[in-house]
């Protein structure tokens, strides 16, 4: 009976794990720019300027 329940456990937490990685992978964004501290591309996106690469 206790090997039962231990391994209930293990499978809901294996199944947390495995739910919580896919959320992280296929979760929204709202932009690309996400989690970056500040990077010039950011700054000139947020003024309403062209980027100057040549990217659209």
């Amino acid at each position: 009976m206790l090997q039962e329940i231990i391994v209930y456990i293990i499978l809901i937490v294996a199944a947390g794990f495995a739910v919580r990685a896919l959320v992280k992978r296929f979760g929204r964004k709202s932009s690309p720019c996400d989690g970056c501290s500040g990077c010039d591309l950011k700054n000139t996106v947020r003024k309403g300027q062209k980027p100057s690469c040549g990217c659209s």
